[in-house]
């Protein structure tokens, strides 16, 4: 009987340990989804602490020699970011739970959100056909997925602002 007890309370274990980790990693997902519609125009996102930093000479030595950290590290956080994204979408909106229904609503905002960040990182890095063309890309995937849950999950059209505006409307809701 014993063991039979042991047995269980570990699996239960595992089972709230497997929970707890992948809720962390969901609001991970969702907090670099709402990372990614912050970016301003002039913004570098700094990878390795998920920060940005304004394009200047500084950035520019300390990304280079101190911190190496480069535009393909922000495009591969950018893609796995939405991916990531996408599939929790898919995942809260397969769920019967009205908290997690009105999650779908929460990500669809931060995925058009996020549209404007990625434009900014792009006009940052215009230079870049390349890095400009693979935002592109992420954009068109965004608005084609997006295009379907739109009309599933009728929600306003977002106003783009600046971060400062953002920060104090979400602060009055």
């Amino acid at each position: 009987m014993y063991n039979v007890g042991l047995f269980t309370f570990k699996m239960v274990k595992d089972y709230i340990s497997k929970n707890k980790q992948m809720l962390e990693t969901n609001k991970e997902i969702i907090s670099r989804l709402k990372f990614l519609g912050r970016i301003m125009k002039g913004d570098k996102i700094n990878t390795h602490n998920v920060s940005v930093q304004h394009d200047n000479f500084i950035t520019s030595v300390y990304r280079t020699f101190l911190n190496q950290d480069s535009r393909e590290n922000a495009l591969s956080f950018i893609q796995e970011t939405i991916t990531r994204s996408f599939e929790l979408l898919t995942t809260f909106e397969r769920s019967e739970n009205e908290c997690d229904k009105s999650m779908c609503i929460n990500i669809i905002h931060d995925l058009q959100r996020a549209k404007q960040g990625l434009a900014n990182l792009k006009a940052t890095y215009v230079s870049d056909l390349k890095f400009g063309c693979d935002m592109d890309t992420l954009l068109q995937v965004i608005d084609s997925r997006l295009q379907g849950l739109i009309v599933k999950y009728p929600i306003e059209t977002l106003d783009i602002f600046s971060r400062e505006e953002y920060e104090e409307k979400e602060y009055q809701e």
